[in-house]
């Protein structure tokens, strides 16, 4: 699966433009998408750090942190599980089809 499928997934499920995803603005709802976009192409498609790091404009040892803290979020946060499960359904909705 393509990396901007996923992205694109993303805002769908959160309401992020891709151009916020990949801006500089660090609001908590962009970075929260970008997070999800870390989490989900890495434990999908195995894709480097580096990889997904020049999808979303971010340096890779960044993506690492997003995707540690994304790890912790879906364990304590009810709105981030909802949008990784929303993302998901999403994405399984495309792979279906």
């Amino acid at each position: 699966m393509k990396i901007q499928t996923i992205i694109d997934a993303v805002c769908e499920a959160t309401g992020v433009s891709p151009q916020n995803l990949r801006g500089e603005n660090r609001r908590n709802e962009n970075v929260r998408a970008r997070w999800l976009v870390i989490l989900i192409v890495h434990d999908a498609t195995g894709r480097s750090w580096q990889q997904i790091g020049n999808a979303i404009n971010r340096d890779h040892t960044t993506c690492i942190y997003g995707y540690r803290q994304a790890d912790k979020r879906l364990e304590n946060n009810d709105e981030f599980r909802a949008q990784y499960t929303a993302t998901l359904a999403h994405l399984t909705a495309l792979w279906v089809r």
